[in-house]
């Protein structure tokens, strides 16, 4: 998100003003409404669109949960909506995890701060658009399809994002309900979440009944199938998918704690996609029970190996010795298994000496509540061994070390 930092970060509440004013004037925008499509990853999350004056409504599926936001042009807020559990939160419409689901506001935000290149016209829902690219210091960040009569993007793209846009189709001019802008009086307010909210999709009904496979094995996965791997003491697994279907497979293998994904589905990128040599769970016992494999779309042939790992419960006072092997990609899982704050300080060692190289506070893992979690993907050619020392609490510290394959290390499908 390095091109969203950049934008939203020297602008302050000017921003906001800027985006009001921007733009088409107010008696300018038509009622409306539309199918609202956002792509992502080569599928389509559909849901509906309103528009009246300054104020915009999408309902759809966010996370695999039913959301509604309704986005107000003037204040410069967003009202976040659950219907199943009836609760809302207010948001400033730019803010980063916003933006995620708003793209109209995004290329909001960037048409009011960098620049714009016509790139002439073309329809969108049977309106002629004119489509800019908006970029900011040189750099193309966004196409918009911009109709002359409706003044209200139809279609945004990310150009930074590989397959990402949102269009709106099948539009009908018609006065909409004021009503729809408003949060029923009955739903409850609720805190601004620091975390996305964590919804359970609705396949997860399906997990118990699904097959367990234990590695290394090799087996066919089809459109639909659900496959469960269980973590395993000692264990770190890694998946690879080959095609089968002469079609793009989508997939995605996601951590599981106590029959929930340990972030939301969305944050687990398609590990089938071409390109992928293998994507790597080094999850250890303490974060996830079982790694849940979900085909979405297409089959392939599912490999999944194994490689060993060292872990250890490790106390105040205590070290934890892992031995290195040269040139090895090493992984390392920190879990705090108590409700206090836990410390740890890890060095590399060379025959004994300690030959880390820069402070401290740059090799040290700081955690406050229960099964919070952290990691670090760590290389060094000359270290003969690395040593964990906690300084303060209890922790779960899992080391993987991942050797190259074909020259190329492998690559992990969930890091975004």
């Amino acid at each position: 998100m390095r091109w969203f930092m950049r934008a939203i970060m020297p602008l302050g509440l000017a921003v906001t003003v800027a985006l009001i004013n921007c733009g088409h004037k107010k008696n300018d925008l038509r009622e409306f409404t539309a199918d609202l499509i956002d792509h992502k990853d080569d599928r389509d999350i559909t849901g509906k669109f309103y528009i009246k004056g300054a104020s915009y409504r999408m309902d759809r599926e966010i996370d695999c949960e039913q959301t509604i936001m309704i986005v107000s042009q003037e204040t410069g807020l967003t009202r976040v909506i659950y219907p199943e559990s009836r609760d809302y939160y207010v948001i400033p419409s730019i803010n980063r995890m916003n933006m995620k689901n708003d793209l109209f506001q995004y290329a909001r935000l960037i048409a009011s701060k960098g620049e714009s290149r016509s790139e002439g016209v073309s329809p969108v829902s049977g309106y002629e658009c004119e489509i800019s690219i908006l970029s900011m210091e040189g750099e193309e960040l966004v196409a918009r399809w911009m109709p002359t009569d409706l003044g209200f993007p139809l279609r945004i793209d990310m150009l930074v994002t590989e397959d990402r846009y949102v269009e709106l189709r099948n539009i009908k001019v018609t006065a909409v309900d004021d009503s729809l802008f408003l949060v029923p009086h009955d739903y409850s307010p609720m805190s601004y979440p620091d975390q996305p909210r964590i919804g359970i999709p609705d396949w997860a009904d399906s997990i118990p009944s699904a097959p367990i496979i234990t590695p290394p094995f090799r087996t066919k996965a089809l459109n639909g199938e659900i496959i469960r791997v269980k973590t395993e003491p000692g264990k770190s697994f890694m998946f690879r998918a080959t095609d089968i279907t002469g079609d793009s497979s989508f997939a995605r293998d996601i951590p599981f704690r106590a029959g929930k994904p340990l972030k939301n589905v969305s944050s687990y990128d398609n590990f089938a996609r071409k390109g992928i040599l293998y994507s790597r769970h080094p999850e250890s016992i303490t974060e996830a029970d079982e790694i849940v494999i979900h085909v979405e779309k297409g089959g392939f042939t599912l490999e999944a190996e194994v490689n060993k790992a060292e872990e250890k419960d490790i106390s105040e006072g205590e070290d934890f010795r892992v031995s290195l092997y040269p040139e090895n990609e090493i992984e390392v899982r920190f879990t705090n298994i108590r409700d206090s704050k836990a410390e740890c300080k890890f060095m590399f060692m060379y025959k004994g000496r300690d030959i880390s190289v820069g402070a401290d506070e740059h090799r040290t893992i700081t955690m406050t509540s229960i099964n919070e979690n952290n990691s670090k993907t760590l290389r060094h050619d000359k270290a003969d061994e690395l040593l964990f020392r906690v300084i303060r609490g209890t922790m779960h510290i899992k080391v993987t070390q991942y050797e190259k394959t074909n020259g190329r290390l492998t690559r992990d499908a969930h890091r975004k």
